[in-house]
C-alpha cells in the first residue's frame, strides 16, 4: 500500500495495524472499551449479509486486549513486538494501585516500542501533561473521564491510522534511503564522470566516478572550477543543448590541461522528466576522447602518407615514360645509323649509345631518389631539427611556382632544437601556410596597386620592396611557437572559425585541403594552430612540444 492510499476512506479497512491495548484497574471502564469494539464487530460479522460491501467498508473494526495493571500492560507490549504482531494504540489509566501508575507504564512501554501511540485517560487533575511529554516524547493524545463511546472510537481511529501512516511513511522512507544509498554506490563505482543535474540551477544533484561532489555545487564548478556555464569557448553547454531540442545530445569540449596539453571531452546529456512530462534533470557522462582522435589522425596521417607516395611515384612515372619515349626514338636512329657504312655511322652510333646510357642512369637515379624519399622520410617519424628543416622549407618556397620572387622575413633562435614530426609533414605544413600567406599577399599587392596613381612612384616602389612575409619561431619554455604572419586584408569575423574545417576554401580553384591538413598534421604531433586578425594582416600561430633531439 503506498501512503497516498491512506487519503481514500473507503480503504480504511485495509488498515495492517488495527492493535488496541486498553488498561486500567477498573473493569467496568474496560467493558465499556469491549462494548465500543469486540461486541461491534462480533454484531457486524453475524449480520453481514444484511449490509452493502460499502457500508461495511467504512466501518472500523478494531482488535482489542485489556490489562487491569501497568506491569502486565507492559508484558502484553512486549510480547506483542516478540511476535512481530505490533499493538498500535495504548488507552492508559493513570492511577492503577496496587501497581506502577500510567506514567512509569508509558515510560517502559515506550522503551520496548517507539512506534506504538498512547493516549492517557484520567478522572484526576493530579498530572501535569508536560509530565507525560518530558517521558513519552511523541505520539502522545489525552482523554479525560468518563469517556464518551463515540469519542473513544474516534480516537482509537486516528490514532491507528496515524501509526499505520507513519510505518508506510517510514518504509517508503527507509526503501528511498536504500535506493540512493545502492544508486550512490553505483555512481561511485562507474569508471567514467557521470552526474545528475538540476537543468535550472545547474546543481549536480549526484555524482559519480570521478567526479565526487562533496557539497552543493554546479556542474560547470565541479568539472572545470567555473563560475558560470560553459560557453562557446569550451564547446557550449549541453544542458542548454537538451533544454532547446528535448532530446539527447552530445558536446565536444576542448580543455586545457595541468601540463599544457588539450583534452577532447564527449560529453553526453540525456533529459530526465518528471511525471508530469516536465524537463527537470539530465544525465550527464564524459569520456576523455583524446587518444581516440589522435589515433584518427594517425590513419589519416598514413592516409596523407600513402597520398604523397603515390604522387611522387606518378611523377617519377610521368619523367621515366618521357625518357622511355626518348629511348624508343633513340633505338630507331642507332638502328637505321648501324646500316650506314664507314666512319661517320660509327661515330653517330656511339653518340647515340652514350645518350642511351645517360638516359638510363637518369631513370636508375630517378627511382632510387623517389624509393628513399617516399619510403624513407614519408614514413619516419623522428626528431626533427628545427633549424635546419625550417631553413630546407623556405628554400623549396622560394623555388616554387607560388613563392617565386617572395621574400620572407625570418626570425629564430640561434640554437638548435627538435620536435617529433616527420620531415614530408614539416615540409608540407610550413610551405602550406606560406604559400596561403603569399596568395593573401598577392591579393593585397593587386588591391593597393590598383588604387595608386602610377605618378607616384615612390609609393609603389616601397609597396613592392615591403617585406610582405615573416616567419618567427620562438622557444618558450617546453614549446615552439611559429609565427606566419602576411600583410594583407583581415579575414572577416565569420570565417574565422571555418578556415580550417575540411573542404573549406575561399579561393575559386582548389579543393580546401591545405589548412585543414595543416591542423590535423600539428595534432598528430601534440600541437596545435589559431589564427587572428591584426591591423595591417593575418598571423597564424602554431606551437609544438619540443623534445630531446636524441
Amino acid at each position: 500500500m503506498h501512503i497516498n492510499d491512506l487519503q481514500n476512506t473507503n480503504v480504511v479497512p485495509q488498515m495492517r495495524n488495527r492493535r488496541i491495548l486498553a488498561v486500567d484497574d477498573d473493569p467496568t471502564i474496560l467493558e465499556l472499551f469491549r462494548r465500543t469494539f469486540v461486541y461491534k464487530d462480533s454484531w457486524l460479522s453475524e449480520f453481514a449479509e444484511l449490509f452493502d460491501e460499502q457500508t461495511q467498508e467504512v466501518e472500523m473494526v478494531f482488535d482489542l486486549s485489556t490489562a487491569l495493571q501497568g506491569d502486565e500492560a507492559v508484558k502484553l507490549v512486549k510480547q506483542a513486538l516478540d511476535d512481530h504482531d505490533p499493538i498500535a494504540v495504548v488507552f492508559m489509566d493513570v492511577r492503577m494501585p496496587p501497581g506502577i501508575d500510567g506514567l512509569e507504564a508509558a515510560r517502559k512501554i515506550r522503551e520496548i516500542d517507539p512506534d506504538i501511540h498512547i493516549v492517557i485517560s484520567s478522572a484526576y487533575n493530579d498530572y501535569q501533561p508536560s509530565d507525560f511529554r518530558m517521558v513519552i516524547f511523541s505520539h502522545l493524545y489525552f482523554m479525560r473521564k468518563p469517556l464518551v463511546l463515540a469519542e473513544v472510537e474516534h480516537m482509537a481511529y486516528n490514532a491507528c491510522f496515524s501509526w499505520n501512516r507513519n510505518q508506510l511513511l517510514q518504509q517508503e522512507l527507509n526503501n528511498n534511503i536504500a535506493y540512493q544509498s545502492w544508486l550512490g554506490q553505483l555512481f561511485e563505482d562507474l569508471p567514467m564522470p557521470i552526474m545528475v543535474i538540476d537543468v535550472d540551477s545547474y546543481q549536480v544533484l549526484m555524482s559519480g566516478g570521478s567526479y565526487q561532489a562533496n557539497s552543493v555545487t554546479t556542474c560547470y564548478k565541479l568539472r572545470y572550477g567555473r563560475d558560470t556555464p560553459c560557453d562557446d569557448s569550451l564547446g557550449g553547454c549541453p544542458i542548454e543543448k537538451v533544454r532547446e531540442s528535448g532530446s539527447p545530445s552530445m558536446t565536444e569540449h576542448l580543455v586545457q590541461g595541468e601540463s599544457g596539453g588539450k583534452h577532447n571531452y564527449e560529453i553526453h546529456c540525456a533529459p530526465i522528466y518528471s511525471h508530469g512530462n516536465d524537463l527537470h534533470q539530465v544525465l550527464e557522462f564524459s569520456m576523455d576522447v583524446t587518444e581516440r582522435q589522435y589515433r584518427l589522425l594517425e590513419k589519416e596521417a598514413q592516409v596523407r602518407q600513402q597520398k604523397q607516395l603515390f604522387d611522387t611515384f606518378r611523377s617519377t612515372a610521368h619523367t621515366m615514360k618521357n625518357s622511355i619515349s626518348y629511348l624508343n626514338g633513340i633505338v630507331d636512329h642507332i638502328a637505321a645509323i648501324e646500316d650506314r657504312p664507314g666512319e661517320l655511322g660509327q661515330l653517330l652510333s656511339y653518340e647515340r649509345m652514350e645518350l642511351v646510357q645517360e638516359q638510363v642512369s637518369m631513370i636508375q637515379t630517378l627511382l632510387l631518389l623517389a624509393l628513399k624519399n617516399a619510403k624513407g622520410d614519408a614514413n619516419k617519424v623522428t626528431a626533427l631539427q628545427v633549424r635546419k628543416k625550417t631553413n630546407e622549407a623556405l628554400s623549396l618556397f622560394s623555388i616554387s611556382t607560388l613563392g617565386k620572387g617572395k621574400t620572407v622575413e625570418l626570425t629564430m633562435p640561434a640554437e638548435e632544437f627538435c620536435v617529433h614530426i616527420s620531415s614530408i609533414d614539416w615540409q608540407t605544413m610550413l610551405i602550406n601556410l606560406l604559400n596561403n600567406a603569399a596568395d593573401a599577399a598577392d591579393q593585397y599587392l593587386v588591391e593597393r596597386t590598383t588604387d595608386i596613381s602610377p605618378d607616384n612612384l615612390i609609393e609603389l616602389v616601397e609597396l613592392q620592396e615591403k617585406s610582405m612575409i615573416t616567419l618567427n619561431v620562438s622557444q618558450q619554455r617546453d614549446r615552439v611557437y611559429i609565427e606566419i604572419s602576411n600583410i594583407g586584408t583581415p579575414i572577416p569575423i565569420d570565417i574565422l572559425p571555418t578556415i580550417f574545417e575540411q573542404g573549406y576554401t575561399t579561393k575559386d580553384v582548389g579543393n580546401g585541403v591545405g589548412l585543414y591538413d595543416v591542423r590535423q598534421i600539428l595534432k598528430q604531433a601534440r600541437g596545435d594552430i589559431s589564427v587572428y586578425n591584426r591591423e595591417d594582416g593575418v598571423t597564424f600561430e602554431l606551437y609544438l612540444p619540443i623534445v630531446d633531439c636524441e
